[in-house]
């Protein structure tokens, strides 16, 4: 019960950070992403609380790996809108692939837990 419970904070809040435009699955002849890929693109409309959560999320990832290109043109859009307050339109692209044999892995930068 306590679980339902957190579900539907955890939905009312997401409503009020970000509004679900659409989804669509691409055939990954036609994507960027090798055709072992499954990819799908998801549209929303974020808030500027939910850009500043982003952006602190972000900052968060750039500190344990460098790859992390907060100075890309989508980021620096995304600032603008949260500094104006106005919501940001983006679409993220999901790609779900099978992961490489533990010992490629050892090559990964995931954050490690503590």
């Amino acid at each position: 019960m306590l679980n339902a419970i957190y579900k539907e904070i955890a939905k009312g809040y997401l409503k009020s950070i970000a509004r679900f435009v659409g989804a669509r699955w691409i055939d990954p002849r036609d994507s960027q992403q090798d055709s072992e890929c499954a990819v799908t693109e998801v549209d929303l409309d974020l808030t500027p609380d939910a850009l500043n959560y982003l952006g602190a999320f972000l900052l968060l990832l750039k500190r344990h790996d460098p790859r992390v290109n907060t100075d890309h043109p989508v980021f620096q859009y995304l600032g603008e809108q949260a500094e104006a307050r106005q919501d940001a339109a983006v679409t993220f692209t999901i790609s779900v692939r099978r992961r490489k044999t533990a010992a490629d892995q050892n090559r990964a930068t995931d954050l490690k837990q503590v």
